[in-house]
């Protein structure tokens, strides 16, 4: 019996039981790290932007129970698949309305989903303490944060991007062919948040992982894809014909195809470059970016000699940045779901100098990437000093925060050049907690959307728009709002109902004829200056 016992527990050892208790104990000191970042004052920045239109639609359907109408004012909003606004009404039926927070909630919770399988992900292929600096190299990206914070849908495809390829790594050696449907379901579910790029960027990805590696899972029959794709291709469907159905329009399918294949292959909007994103990925990964082009170059002259998990990872990394950069319509955030790649590819990169396993010449970029770091957590308490006006909020609190944050360079440099990676980590997640705090505690000394709409509605007057509805502004007014194509009309029915009009920003009028209630900086509150 002893015997039997100690085969047992080194069987235990020997699949991972001790190990999967230390994943877990690390990874919930992550989760604990990063939920206040991530949720921390979540509803006391009003909505901005592409926002309004979800806090719009969802407020509508909350109210009226039409979960089938996307409705804007008086318009249907068919741009953006339902799914995305349903995933919102739960926590709008838990807080009794629509709010700020409510919305942006499922952005959060997908953001700690990446974070479970970004970690997962890297404890696979480098092992826990590779995994641990890649949720924290993750978790302190400037637009993994800012976008967890929005409730556009950016941080939901990104996840759902994520969690397919995942769910692909995982079971693609499965002799069953349950697997494939289910993968198939998934992108479906996930086609209806966003669109095709749900579909597009796993299979793109796969594809080039599978040519890498030159394998190809032995389920994966040409009878078994095309099966699954059509079970795919009903789920994805079944969400627009619904709506289709009980609106009695066909404009929910001509979304499908024109929000997805037309604006791929010819795009009508959003037209960048072909370089964009090879800029634009800096940002995105800021400022753990930097590290990137060296980790690329650091893989590049053995990467037949490299490991599989190397190769996996460096794969599915260039499958998504080529899939977007080959699409015609490019912004910068239809990037997201490079990041979590990004960020295992520079803790992978880290790891291996702290382990002193890099070339010198890599060394000494690390070493100045640390004091680069250093440097920029100090400029802007110098921009303090020497350019107080800059700053829109003046006061104590403004330099304690900025104290706090440059205080953070010395530590980054020395752990930087002590090859302490995970402290160097470790000091960012302090220095995001801090960010984040002070943003949002001295977001309340500044004038903003709310306070000026309130005083808007304080005046009782009819208000309308010109020439366009602004989305947030609308749902801050909460009341029907006439639009205004020409500023001839607008003034006739300002005189008329002496009401205001909200006219967006740098569009031109006769300013003898107006007289500005309120200010804003993209709108102002005008009424016709007879009354």
């Amino acid at each position: 019996m002893p015997e039997l016992n100690k085969s047992f527990i080194l069987e235990k050892t020997k699949h991972g039981f001790k190990d999967n208790n230390s994943k877990l104990i690390w990874f919930f000191l992550i989760m604990i790290a990063a939920a206040p970042v991530l949720i921390w004052g979540l509803g006391v920045l009003p909505i901005w932007g592409s926002e309004g239109r979800w806090a719009l639609i969802c407020r509508h359907m909350y109210r009226s129970g039409d979960i089938f109408s996307p409705l804007i004012g008086d318009s249907l909003y068919w741009d953006k698949p339902l799914l995305s606004y349903w995933l919102i009404l739960p926590f709008a039926y838990i807080n009794s309305g629509v709010s700020e927070a409510v919305i942006r909630v499922p952005s959060v919770i997908s953001a700690l989903l990446m974070l479970l399988i970004t970690f997962d992900l890297a404890r696979i292929w480098f092992g826990n303490r590779t995994a641990l600096l890649s949720a924290t190299v993750l978790m302190t990206s400037y637009s993994f944060i800012f976008w967890a914070r929005n409730a556009q849908v950016e941080m939901l495809s990104a996840f759902v991007i994520l969690f397919s390829i995942r769910y692909f790594l995982k079971h693609k050696s499965d002799i069953s062919r349950a697997w494939i449907y289910i993968f198939g379901i998934i992108m479906a579910l996930g086609a209806n948040m966003k669109g095709l790029p749900a579909y597009g960027v796993p299979i793109f990805s796969i594809i080039i992982l599978l040519i890498v590696k030159k394998e190809w899972p032995t389920s994966l029959t040409l009878r078994n894809c095309i099966a699954a794709a059509a079970l795919s291709l009903a789920v994805y469907l079944a969400f627009p014909l619904a709506a289709s159905y009980f609106t009695k329009s066909w404009d929910p399918l001509q979304l499908v195809w024109h929000e997805n294949v037309v604006r791929f292959f010819m795009p009508f909007d959003h037209k960048g470059p072909i370089w964009t994103y090879f800029i634009r990925i800096f940002d995105l990964a800021a400022p753990w970016s930097l590290l990137l082009p060296a980790a690329l170059l650091s893989l590049i002259p053995k990467f037949r000699e490299q490991t599989s998990s190397v190769k996996e990872m460096t794969a599915l990394f260039c499958g998504i940045f080529i899939f977007f950069t080959l699409s015609g319509s490019r912004r910068s955030y239809y990037l997201l779901p490079i990041i979590p790649f990004a960020s295992i590819m520079a803790a992978h990169f880290l790891i291996s100098y702290s382990e002193n396993s890099l070339s010198p010449f890599f060394n000494r970029f690390v070493k100045i990437f640390g004091f680069l770091l250093g440097f920029i957590l100090i400029l802007p308490l110098m921009a303090l000093v020497f350019y107080p006006w800059i700053f829109p909020v003046a006061g104590i609190k403004v330099w304690v925060i900025l104290i706090m944050i440059a205080l953070g360079s010395p530590i980054i440099i020395y752990f930087s050049a002590k090859r302490q990676v995970v402290k160097m980590a470790g000091a960012m997640v302090a220095i995001a907690l801090i960010c984040i705090f002070g943003a949002i505690h001295l977001s309340g000394q500044l004038p903003n959307l709310r306070t000026q709409i309130a005083e808007v509605k304080s005046s009782g007057r009819a208000c309308a728009f010109f020439p366009k509805q602004i989305d947030p502004v609308l749902y801050y007014l909460d009341r029907p709002c006439p639009v205004f194509s020409d500023e001839a009309t607008a003034y006739v029915w300002s005189k008329r109902e002496k009401g205001i009009v909200i006219i967006a920003d740098k569009v031109k009028i006769s300013k003898e004829k107006w007289r500005t209630l309120v200010n804003s900086r993209t709108w102002d509150a005008m009424i016709a200056l007879d009354n």
